[in-house]
C-alpha cells in the first residue's frame, strides 16, 4: 500500500481530512505520516510534540497503522460505523 491507496481507503472509510496531515511540517491537533530520514514516521502532533510516535522501514507498514488508528479514533468519535 502507498499513500494515494492509503488515502482512497481513508476515504472509502468515511474518516474526515482534518483528522490526519501528509508531510506537513508541523501538524497541529492531527495524525502525521511523512518519511523522515529514509524511514516512515506516524504519530498525532499537539503543540509541537510528537505523541504515540511510531518509526516504520516500509511505507506499507506505515499506512496500514495510520489507517488503523484513524479508524479507531473516528470510531469513538462516533464517526465511523462500519464495523
Amino acid at each position: 500500500m502507498n499513500i494515494n491507496m492509503m488515502i482512497e481507503k481513508l476515504n472509502e472509510d468515511g474518516i474526515p481530512d482534518y483528522l490526519y496531515t501528509i508531510d506537513d511540517i508541523d501538524p497541529a491537533d492531527k495524525y502525521y505520516i511523512g518519511k523522515v530520514k529514509g524511514k516512515w514516521e506516524v504519530y498525532y502532533g499537539e503543540r509541537g510534540v510528537k505523541i504515540d510516535r511510531h518509526i516504520f522501514t516500509n511505507e506499507n507498514d506505515a499506512c496500514e497503522y495510520l489507517i488503523y488508528s484513524l479508524n479507531e479514533i473516528a470510531q469513538s468519535m462516533g464517526l465511523y460505523n462500519n464495523r
